[in-house]
């Protein structure tokens, strides 16, 4: 698309607060030469590999006739990546969504289903590191870890830990305008008292991966953070809200 596009854009120089400037305005061949991250990585070739993994096993679907497949029998190896293609409907979800997991039940499916979560929910609760958090800050504090959960007594008693309060208007949708008592932070003052490293339950929140790899000592927290990195989640904020990411907490599967 890139290639083909008769006038380009180009945005940056990073993500985050560490974007948001015009680096390059014009054709391919400006983009080519410019010295932009897209430019340098338009300019890669990808090499094919050499070397060829080899598979330690293979996981079996033994004849399987279920809708489409017709008396299926397949291996698909283990520790290599492998790809099942074909034309729409003949049956590759049902082979690998349906009959593969049923008969391999320890299968991890990473697949593009919205997450779900409640209304609470924010990046750190969704990859589960806000319970580490949780478990720091009361360790540290020498009280209850439960009190830094946005659904316990440590959360503002006015947004009930949400951060905001709506405004429902007849016939349109809800307006949501920042907690005037906590200021968006979700707890309670005495809560935001506790500090680790003189830092605040909400100011860890409001940390980006990048921030938090930094933060962080805990190899609890750090292998789980440096697997996000690697994503290109850098500047993920733990304080977002998952609805309102939830195409990039799509991603963030991958290392759950």
């Amino acid at each position: 698309m890139i290639k083909i596009a008769d006038h380009i854009v180009d945005i940056g120089p990073h993500a985050g607060k560490n974007g948001g400037q015009i680096m390059l305005e014009g054709n391919y061949e400006d983009l080519l030469q410019s010295d932009t991250l897209t430019g340098k990585h338009m300019n890669n070739k990808t090499e094919i590999k050499a070397v060829v993994r080899k598979a330690s096993s293979g996981l079996p679907v033994i004849q399987s006739s279920l809708h489409n497949l017709q008396n299926v029998r397949v291996s698909i190896p283990k520790d290599i990546l492998t790809v099942v293609t074909g034309v729409a409907g003949s049956g590759k979800s049902t082979l690998i969504n349906q009959v593969f997991l049923k008969e391999n039940p320890d299968a991890i499916v990473i697949d593009q289903s919205a997450a779900h979560a409640n209304v609470r929910s924010n990046s750190a609760t969704y990859t589960g590191i806000m319970d580490t958090i949780r478990k720091l800050f009361g360790e540290t504090n020498q009280v209850s870890p439960s009190l830094f959960s946005y659904n316990s007594k440590g959360a503002c008693p006015e947004c009930k830990g949400l951060g905001v309060v709506a405004m429902d208007l007849a016939f349109m949708e809800a307006i949501r305008t920042p907690c005037e008592v906590c200021r968006g932070k979700r707890f309670q003052e005495e809560v935001l008292q506790y500090k680790v490293a003189d830092k605040s339950i909400s100011d860890v929140l409001e940390m980006t991966v990048f921030e938090s790899l930094d933060f962080f000592q805990l190899k609890k927290i750090t292998k789980k953070l440096e697997a996000i990195a690697m994503l290109g989640l850098v500047i993920l904020r733990w304080a977002i809200a998952e609805h309102a990411i939830r195409r990039g907490m799509s991603t963030v599967k991958t290392c759950q």
